[in-house]
């Protein structure tokens, strides 16, 4: 019991009771999106609003402080407090070269800081035979 539809004799091959079918579900799915709309109309920006008002941001960010400072980890900022602050805490070393960074920087999201050493610039001076 093959039927084969064409365009010019798709509304005759389908017995009625198909065409009925098909009509009450294609009202039965407008008459539901009316309802919904109806009784979500101006609802969706009040539940937006009160989302806003209870949703948590974290005011702190992790930040990995690594390298030439005497304790290296993991230290909780709040957001928008100065890098410098936040690797003084970390104790660099005499030697760390914290000229990399901005002074002025600000922390608003997670990162890893790695601090190097300064690189030595002096000049080698070799000895002469006999002069030691």
């Amino acid at each position: 019991m093959s039927r084969i539809l064409d365009k010019e004799n798709f509304s005759e091959t389908l017995p009625i009771y198909e065409k009925i079918t098909a009509s009450l579900l294609i009202l039965l799915f407008l008459f539901a999106i009316a309802i919904n709309v109806y009784l979500d109309e101006g609802k969706l920006s009040e539940v937006s609003d009160d989302l806003e008002k209870h949703y948590l941001v974290a005011p702190y960010v992790a930040i990995t402080i690594r390298g030439a400072v005497a304790k290296p980890g993991v230290y909780q900022a709040l957001k928008g407090s100065r890098l410098i602050d936040v690797i003084n805490m970390a104790e660099p070393f005499d030697d760390a070269n914290l000229n990399t960074f901005k002074s002025d920087s600000k922390v608003i999201r997670q990162r890893t800081v790695l601090i190097k050493e300064k690189k030595l610039t002096g000049k080698v001076i070799k000895a002469k035979k006999g002069s030691i």
